[in-house]
């Protein structure tokens, strides 16, 4: 999980640039989403399990919002912004396999075995 932290520093980082050219609007959806994703920390290995789940829907967000940036940054004939934004993408693939191999790990021993 650390590495997903770092993974999302990394792209705050490499986005900067570009809300100080374009400028920044704050919207209010992310929080909504991560309070509806997380509302409180969850214990043992079915609460890691839902986290898991959780993760990958905010990934799948992701993925999206990207796919809108992306499609922005060819109508401004922004290179620049594009290349950071396809990177960005194959990184958030990356991740989600990642989670998808956890959660295809974790299911059946999580959901089976009694605990």
């Amino acid at each position: 999980m650390k590495k997903l932290v770092e993974f999302s520093s990394e792209a705050l980082a490499s986005l900067r640039p570009f809300t100080n050219k374009y400028g920044e609007h704050e919207a209010k959806e992310p929080n909504k989403l991560r309070t509806t994703l997380f509302p409180a920390v969850r214990a043992g290995s079915f609460g890691l399990l839902r986290d898991l789940h959780a993760l990958y829907i905010m990934s799948a967000e992701i993925h999206i919002s990207l796919a809108i940036v992306m499609q922005a940054s060819k109508e401004l004939r922004d290179e620049e912004l594009l290349n950071v934004c396809i990177e960005m993408d194959e990184q958030n693939k990356r991740q989600q396999a990642w989670l998808m191999t956890q959660i295809e790990h974790r299911a059946s021993h999580t959901l089976v075995v009694p605990q």
